[in-house]
């Protein structure tokens, strides 16, 4: 049968690689035309696919919301200490064939900044979360959920977002109100696999 105009060649299903534990290179340093040092902090996450990646991803914007969100112990403390500004943050992110994790921002002692942060994942680990705060959080992450429909653009972007990963955004609320102490307890185990990061620096150029 001829191909009809413009039609391409036919593209077979692609095979993706499936990520091993580990990092490239654990401590990246750069140094460039900045006027301060930048902090990031990647973890990989190699619990990825389709099955139960709303619920994966909410648990961990729960997770990090507790640890380094603006209401949290570890941002008012160096917050107020002046280790970090009003740019920290912290991100996941999600797709069917990869997932990671990012936290950071400028700093003006980046190791030192990088012992806070590895010692708040590690004190999380270690000691029990507690169920209210998680509640707490819940709340917060309904409230940005509910906001994105103020504007045509970020109802869009939401749904988009979602309908790209074969997922119904619509389900997103029920998935909040699941999540409870143990399924955020365990992502805090399987996210931050302390084989699974990296360090990344941008500072400023010698002499520059």
């Amino acid at each position: 049968v001829p191909k009809s105009r413009g039609e391409g060649p036919a593209v077979g299903p692609r095979s993706l690689p499936v990520e091993p534990p580990g990092v490239g290179s654990a401590m990246n340093w750069f140094e460039t035309v900045v006027s301060r040092p930048r902090l990031l902090i990647g973890y990989k996450d190699l619990q990825i696919g389709t099955k139960n990646a709303l619920e994966r991803e909410l648990a961990s914007s729960v997770l990090l919301d507790l640890m380094f969100g603006r209401s949290s112990a570890f941002y008012q403390k160096h917050y107020e200490s002046g280790l970090i500004d009003d740019g920290f943050s912290f991100s996941y992110n999600s797709e069917t064939p990869f997932g990671f994790a990012m936290i950071g921002g400028e700093t003006d002692e980046p190791e030192k900044l990088t012992e806070e942060i590895l010692k708040e994942i590690e004190r999380v680990q270690s000691a029990k979360l507690l169920a209210k705060d998680i509640e707490r959080s819940k709340k917060k992450r309904i409230g940005r959920y509910l906001r994105a429909f103020d504007t045509p653009d970020g109802a869009a972007f939401l749904h988009l977002g979602y309908l790209f990963r074969d997922l119904d955004p619509f389900s997103v609320p029920k998935a909040i109100d699941r999540l409870n102490l143990e399924a955020v307890t365990q992502r805090a185990r399987e996210l931050f696999d302390s084989r699974n990061y990296a360090i990344s620096v941008v500072a400023p150029k010698k002499g520059a």
